[in-house]
């Protein structure tokens, strides 16, 4: 965590995934906040963000799900494949805490 935390506090963005893996469909794990720590001890901002993949239809689909042992260059392969494949992004509202965690 504080290799992170330095990193962030450099300047650096950093991508996790706080369940831990990505989930297909409309299942979804737990949260797991230990990452979000580097966040708190460097005192910078986390700015959550969800993707969601669906076809031109607005189907729900689980084509571009990253699961099992398929090789990252394997999934964006498959991925880019797909005919027609929308990317929604919704950008949450960001949070600052200090560095103890209190909202600054």
């Amino acid at each position: 965590m504080a290799s992170l935390a330095n990193a962030l506090r450099t300047g650096s963005l950093v991508s996790m995934i706080p369940e831990g893996t990505t989930w297909c469909g409309l299942a979804s794990g737990r949260f797991t906040t230990a990452t979000f720590q580097a966040a708190i001890d460097g005192g910078v901002p986390v700015r959550p963000i969800a993707l969601r993949y669906r076809p031109a239809d607005g189907r729900e689909t689980s084509r571009p799900a990253f699961i099992g042992p398929e090789s990252l260059i394997a999934s964006l392969r498959r991925v880019a494949a797909l005919r027609g494949l929308v990317l929604e992004i919704h950008i949450c509202p960001g949070d600052r805490r200090g560095p103890r965690g209190e909202p600054s």
